[in-house]
């Protein structure tokens, strides 16, 4: 799911033409306000049909415990000092080795939530045209070998939609999920939280590096600009909703990951990171490119 590749510095050009149709029918799930129209009314049918508003999707069926391992709150464990918090993690279908590895990671934190899965589109099964609501194959841009780019954008987007709609009081917690946690992983997020200026709005919680020098240093922490991966992270309540808009006008379409896009919004949202990164990933592959052996995915 990480756009570890995602790095080039591609801005929007004639090549990359960027359309500013914007919908007055807003009123649904992904609320894009950029894009082709007819790619946007394609999309939605899409998604109702086999996407992530679908009653039901190919390969999913979160009952089964088998592919989808529950968890359960610790009686009295630690709350991470969040506001009411959901955790999210977000896995591909067919990656049921790494959930189960995960679930027993996350067992250890013994903190009193669960978790919730959020499956992965697909970046397969969408319309190579759909991708960033184009309306047309784009076969100069830079991901158009990586459907899964635009796939784990799609995702990450969704998750913060759904979540604001579920619980907008509610902070949230994401991980993707073949990370694991650093050894004393509360004890350091708590130290990092109260270290942190209280108008924080994103905490980035593990990356491979930054991409952009911080734009604070302190003992402790960074505020950041711009973060490798989407390994974990906190997304304060009253900012979810502010991130899902700004990720649903689609600024950088094909040349960047969701990961990269979201240093365009360092100005708008404070974002912060741990000196010493809480998540690490423990895989050797990720699934944006159909060039990667997927053997290795469940390492």
């Amino acid at each position: 799911l990480q756009s570890r590749g995602a790095v080039h510095r591609h801005r929007p050009s004639a090549r990359h033409p960027v359309f500013t149709t914007r919908p007055t029918w807003e009123d649904n799930f992904w609320k894009f306000t950029r894009g082709s129209r007819t790619a946007i009314e394609r999309w939605l049918a899409w998604d109702a049909r086999e996407g992530w508003s679908a009653a039901t999707r190919p390969g999913v069926n979160l009952s089964d415990a088998g592919d989808w391992p529950a968890t359960r709150p610790t009686p009295g464990g630690g709350d991470l000092g969040l506001q009411s918090p959901r955790v999210v993690v977000l896995s591909m279908a067919a990656r049921a080795n790494r959930r189960h590895r995960f679930v027993l990671g996350f067992a250890e934190l013994c903190l009193d939530m669960g978790l919730t899965w959020a499956p992965s589109l697909d970046g397969s099964r969408i319309p190579v045209e759909l991708r960033w609501m184009n309306g047309f194959e784009d076969k100069a841009s830079w991901d158009h070998d990586k459907p899964g780019n635009w796939a784990c954008y799609a995702s990450h987007l969704a998750i913060l939609r759904a979540h604001h709609a579920l619980c907008s009081q509610c902070d949230l917690v994401v991980f993707e999920d073949d990370v694991v946690f650093k050894p004393g992983f509360r004890t350091s997020f708590d130290s990092f939280l109260k270290a942190v200026p209280h108008d924080w709005d994103i905490l980035r919680l593990g990356g491979l590096s930054l991409w952009e020098p911080p734009l604070e240093v302190a003992d402790t922490f960074f505020r950041t600009k711009a973060v490798c991966n989407t390994w974990g992270y906190v997304v304060r309540a009253r900012s979810v909703d502010r991130l899902a808009t700004l990720l649903a006008d689609l600024p950088v379409r094909g040349s960047w990951g969701v990961d990269a896009v979201l240093q365009l919004f360092s100005g708008r949202l404070r974002e912060f990171a741990p000196a010493a990164p809480l998540v690490f990933t423990a895989s050797g592959c990720h699934d944006t490119s159909e060039k990667i052996g997927q053997s290795h995915c469940e390492t």
